[in-house]
């Protein structure tokens, strides 16, 4: 385990969906935050970054994912992000001027700060556009995340370079109506 800045010191006591707030690039942000009661403060525990779909938002997809009661059982941190925009969505643009990938950095940095997170146990999922937004991630953040297992809408950018190879477990159904198997929407 590589122990974050909040082993030791953390005081967060166990929530399940819990509302944070920050501001990142001058613009408030929010998220749901699901710590196990698992969490002692001292033993660092894995952390999942679930994101929701296309207009969908971190309320909804918390019900749909059902990631909390998995947390709880099997005692790792879940983070729900919420996108931004109306529809409410992920941006998917590679490069250092995407918004969302200086999101995924605050919202990190702020939970392994307040929470025992073992920094080598970085996960990333998402369904549809929570899932291409992943697929960002995977092409970004590869020096930060362990593996990543994005459902039904798995991207490969064009101009993908990760600094390394990341595990994929990657999942779509043939009957997907919207963003179709073999591509396409």
């Amino acid at each position: 385990p590589v122990p974050s800045a909040g082993c030791g010191t953390s005081a967060h006591a166990p929530v399940e969906e819990q509302e944070q707030t920050l501001e990142v690039d001058g613009v408030p942000r929010r998220y749901l935050l699901t710590v196990p009661t698992a969490h002692d403060g001292t033993t660092p525990l894995p952390i999942v970054f679930d994101f929701h779909g296309l207009l969908e938002g971190a309320d909804i997809h918390t019900q749909m994912s059902g990631y909390s009661a998995v947390a709880e059982q099997e005692g790792f941190v879940v983070v729900f992000p919420h996108g931004t925009g109306n529809p409410l969505a992920w941006n998917l643009r590679l490069g250092d001027d995407n918004p969302d990938l200086d999101y995924f950095d605050a919202v990190l940095d702020e939970v392994s700060s307040t929470v025992c997170i073992d920094e080598s146990r970085v996960y990333s999922t998402g369904l549809s556009m929570g899932a291409m937004f992943t697929s960002v991630l995977l092409c970004e953040r590869a020096d930060v995340l362990a593996a990543a297992a994005p459902v039904a809408g798995l991207l490969d950018p064009e101009g993908c370079d990760p600094s390394r190879p990341v595990p994929i477990l990657a999942f779509h159904g043939t009957e997907d109506p919207i963003l179709r198997f073999n591509g396409g929407v």
